[in-house]
């Protein structure tokens, strides 16, 4: 049985780089997002407070964080958080470990963790966590996934599909992201809702060569001319999701998204990965915070929804 005296909790430092990399590649829930080199590309805007929990100095699971003020986050500049487990972790294990950490929080002046938990498909184990921790649901939205063992794309969009193939498109995986972010993405983004994408182009091109596995660009072309994108974030080959989708007026009429998710859609299941993420329908212009179409088009795609909880624990 793990205790407290057994198990001690350090704020990752520079000199644990290695130790935290290689345990967030066996984690039961790692992704290549929490690799060190990933959370710092973005260093400047957040302070970290991530943790690491050893016990017997071995290193047994890991909080990649944030703080701002007396607020600890997991993590603001991710697009999940939440606490990395070794593998083999019990309920029990797992649910104390929150604890502990609540308890050191406590202890070092903080009032508040929130946490953006994954969503189900991201985790291959589920913990009955109960922990305990009186923590209070701050947020909810759904994270829209297909399901590429059990899916069904709408007549509609088959049909769009269909016609689309016959204009000779051309897919390009492509190593060079400035044709799709100066020639669609930024002048999408900076018209349509006046901003720009998370991701620089230069953070984007030195993350791809980082993780040059992890993130792919693939480009649409007709006649030449490119008409629509999608960037892909791979974890752990068995999901894949889009990061970054949009396509020009000429796509837009060509209807190349419907045909580029499709054709990705399919790449992927023959490569037996399990879900296919379109991320959220999420949109504040909206008076209910989301953007009804593009739930519907990510529906029509195959997609089901899961939920996205943030929590919020007082400490």
């Amino acid at each position: 049985m793990i205790t407290k005296d057994l198990v001690e909790i350090v704020r990752y430092e520079n000199r644990f780089k290695n130790d935290w990399d290689s345990f967030v590649d066996n984690a039961e829930n790692g992704t290549f997002l929490f690799h060190r080199v990933f959370m710092e590309y973005h260093k400047d805007r957040f302070e970290d407070f991530s943790l690491m929990l050893f016990c017997k100095g071995s290193l047994k699971a890991i909080l990649p964080a944030n703080v701002l003020d007396k607020t600890i986050y997991s993590h603001q500049g991710l697009t999940f958080g939440g606490l990395l487990i070794a593998p083999h972790c019990t309920d029990e294990t797992y649910a104390f470990f929150w604890q502990h950490i609540k308890d050191y929080l406590s202890v070092k002046g903080f009032t508040d963790l929130i946490f953006k938990e994954m969503p189900a498909p991201y985790q291959r184990q589920m913990w009955n966590d109960d922990l305990s921790l009186d923590r209070k649901l701050v947020q909810q939205t759904s994270n829209f996934q297909v399901n590429l063992n059990d899916f069904k794309i709408s007549k509609s969009k088959l049909k769009h599909y269909h016609r689309a193939a016959k204009n000779n498109f051309l897919l390009v995986e492509d190593d060079a992201f400035e044709p799709f972010w100066k020639n669609i993405l930024e002048p999408l983004l900076s018209e349509k809702y006046q901003t720009k994408p998370l991701h620089s182009l230069e953070e984007i091109t030195s993350l791809k060569k980082k993780f040059n596995k992890n993130i792919i660009q693939c480009n649409l072309y007709y006649k030449d001319e490119i008409v629509a994108g999608i960037t892909l974030f791979v974890h752990a080959g068995f999901i894949v999701k889009s990061q970054y989708g949009a396509s020009s007026a000429l796509g837009k009429k060509l209807r190349a998204m419907d045909f580029l998710f499709i054709e990705l859609i399919h790449k992927f299941k023959k490569l037996n990965f399990a879900f296919f993420d379109m991320g959220t329908a999420t949109d504040a212009s909206f008076p209910e915070g989301v953007n009804p179409g593009l739930m519907n088009q990510k529906k029509e795609l195959g997609c089901r929804a899961y939920p996205q909880n943030i929590y919020q624990i007082r400490l």
